[in-house]
């Protein structure tokens, strides 16, 4: 077989000396933006360089070509998220842990604050705090007061 290297294609030297074969193809332009896009590969011998010539100019001229991207795909993002499922579980499970442990802590501890403080958003309802100098009479209320539930009047 010939060691004539194939159309693109050139002898390179590496950082560690070895030689490869840097193939670069034009492969057609990109349809967006008009772009040239081109094929830039390294192998270890003339034979896989030619092969790999063959496979990729002919998938080039069907059509079919996929180039390698450094984009990343959402079904990648997904299947890389998954893949450490155990360990973000582990984590939400003990920062759980900690608040839980914070809260009764919090609540049993003398001179602690109450651990679930709940507020007028948890409670529902408007707390309206009034001061009179005083004691108004019903008569003088324009509007008479609504009880609480539960309250006798």
């Amino acid at each position: 077989m010939s060691r004539q290297l194939p159309p693109g294609a050139k002898w390179v030297t590496l950082p560690s000396g070895a030689r490869r074969v840097e193939l670069l193809l034009e492969v057609g332009s990109n349809a967006i933006t008009g772009a040239r896009r081109q094929v830039r590969r390294r192998y270890p011998t003339v034979e896989a360089a030619r092969a790999a010539y063959l496979q990729i100019a002919t998938a080039a001229n069907q059509g079919t070509l996929v180039t390698r991207s450094s984009r990343i795909t959402v079904d990648q993002s997904c299947a890389d998220w998954l893949a450490n499922r155990r360990i973000f579980i582990a984590i939400s499970v003990l920062l759980m842990l900690a608040g839980l442990g914070s809260a009764v802590v919090r609540q049993w501890s003398p001179g602690g604050t109450e651990a679930f403080n709940l507020g007028v958003d948890f409670k529902g309802g408007t707390v309206v705090t009034v001061r009179f100098k005083q004691r108004p009479s019903a008569e003088a209320t324009p509007h008479p007061t609504v009880p609480r539930p539960g309250a006798t009047t």
